[in-house]
């Protein structure tokens, strides 16, 4: 079973935006049957160490949409972009170094943040940048 379900309340029309969403959804699933599957400590860091670089990737790109577009808000969706990063990267050192970790409440947190992220934050600005992009 998914641990985040895809679902037509994560698309907007965007294609480049819904294609990177759903692969974020794909990395969060992969690295939650890792968790489930008591997978090794190496297999974990690996799926972690592609949703960190995923991430900032993702998060660089939709920086770019913000500012391509003026978004008057740019400041504090970047400073939720940061706070994300260095939580997954928190999470990460803990792993590192073979401490406990509560690993479905961080994985909820992060299906927490994913889903508010999309259908808040981002619904946000994804109007905006339709109508400035349809008129270009």
């Amino acid at each position: 079973m998914a641990f985040i379900k895809w679902s037509p309340d994560y698309e907007f029309g965007i294609p480049e935006m819904d294609e990177q969403h759903k692969h974020f959804a794909d990395l969060l699933n992969r690295f939650y049957e890792g968790l489930v599957d008591q997978d090794t400590k190496d297999h974990l860091l690996i799926l972690l160490n592609e949703a960190i670089d995923y991430t900032h990737y993702h998060f660089s790109e939709e920086v770019k949409m913000m500012q391509d577009i003026g978004y008057s808000a740019l400041i504090e969706q970047k400073k939720m972009h940061s706070d994300i990063e260095n939580r997954i990267e928190k999470f990460k050192q803990t792993i590192l170094l073979n401490k406990p970790v509560l690993s479905m409440e961080v994985i909820n947190e992060i299906k927490s943040w994913f889903t508010y992220h999309i259908q808040i934050e981002d619904k946000k600005y994804v109007e905006l940048y339709k109508r400035v992009k349809s008129k270009k």
